[in-house]
């Protein structure tokens, strides 16, 4: 009873909190998911477009929109903007997807596409469509075959939960760079050396995170940071690869709110594979299974495939969110804070290393 009694002090202390000093600091976040597309025999199948604009761009009576633009073109794929600031495709919400023939039409190359949404509003004096702001994301064409390593931001790739380090950076809505947030050591040693190997040897890496929308490109400066950071350390071999960056859907208030409840009530919970896991691992679950429906598709003639071939994370949820996709435990590697690396299955508990350099 004191444990709840306690949990429900810190709930209330932490959303006074959010609201304080939340308020402004989350106001004028915009952000938006990578895209993946997928091209299988007959058509291109992509994941699930979300992006969230800005509360303060969206002003009473004000029709507001987004446009794809891919590097320096202008797309005709167009998002509207609802009034919880999502964007959606179509009259009305819950539409992720562009039609097909517009997702065709993308003029993409193999790989990383650098792109941004582009925030309309039509001006109520002469109707034309004004340009107020950008949302960057990246749009990554990939082939069914492809083979997936899914990298956990927090823990694997960045030592403990970035946006616990960082949150002074978010709550005081400061504009300094992430190379403040946390520096060199706060990355995973030999995280660029190993990635660039995957990369090199032909396999995809996916960067999974449970971060907030919102701070969707802060998770992008990051991980620039440290691709340059990785490569003046260990040289060229280092390069971290162009991967999308999957980040949950929900703001960033809501995210913080989750992160408390899942700490407070860890306690009277059991994490074990049965328990359900927590917000986090949720995420991971369900992003993980709508990418593996994007790479089965339907063309007729194409077999099913195994998309998902390795992963690493911090938390044992998380493994067991991994082996749910269809990775086998003996290529799931789970790290524990002083970065070791350990296989995640029970009968190979002798590979264990002291870190990603000694793999």
């Amino acid at each position: 009873m004191d444990g709840l009694v306690a949990w429900t002090r810190n709930l209330s202390s932490g959303a006074e909190k959010v609201m304080q000093l939340g308020v402004n600091a989350f106001r004028f976040h915009s952000g938006a998911c990578d895209v993946i597309i997928v091209r299988h025999q007959d058509k291109l199948v992509s994941t699930s477009w979300h992006c969230k604009v800005a509360n303060g761009l969206v002003g009473s009576g004000i029709e507001t929109k987004v446009q794809l633009k891919v590097g320096n073109i202008f797309t005709d794929v167009i998002m509207k903007v609802g009034d919880d600031c999502k964007c959606y495709f179509e009259d009305h919400a819950e539409v992720f997807h562009p039609p097909a023939d517009q997702l065709q039409a993308l003029p993409l190359k193999q790989g990383c596409n650098l792109s941004e949404l582009v925030v309309l509003q039509r001006d109520k004096g002469t109707g034309d469509w004004k340009e107020v702001a950008s949302v960057p994301l990246g749009i990554f064409l990939w082939d069914r075959e492809d083979k997936i390593v899914i990298a956990d931001v927090e823990g694997t790739v960045i030592k403990g939960d970035i946006w616990t380090k960082s949150a002074d950076l978010v709550l005081l809505t400061t504009n300094k760079h992430t190379r403040g947030a946390g520096g060199l050591e706060t990355v995973r040693d030999g995280v660029g050396p190993l990635l660039s190997y995957l990369d090199r040897a032909g396999y995809r890496v996916l960067f999974l995170t449970a971060a907030p929308i919102t701070r969707a490109d802060r998770v992008r400066e990051t991980i620039n940071w440290i691709r340059e950071a990785e490569v003046e350390q260990w040289g060229r071999g280092a390069h971290l690869p162009a991967s999308p960056i999957i980040t949950t859907q929900e703001r960033m208030g809501t995210v913080l709110l989750q992160k408390l409840s899942d700490r407070t009530f860890a306690p009277f919970m059991s994490l074990g594979k049965d328990a359900g896991g927590n917000h986090q691992s949720s995420f991971k679950t369900m992003s993980l299974a709508e990418l593996a429906q994007v790479f089965q598709g339907s063309s007729e003639g194409e077999e099913a495939t195994s998309t998902f071939v390795g992963g690493f994370c911090e938390k044992v949820e998380d493994a067991v969110a991994y082996e749910n996709a269809g990775i086998c435990k003996e290529k799931i590697f789970v790290l524990d804070r002083a970065g070791r690396v350990k296989c995640h299955s029970p009968e190979l508990t002798e590979y264990l290393w002291t870190s990603y350099v000694e793999m």
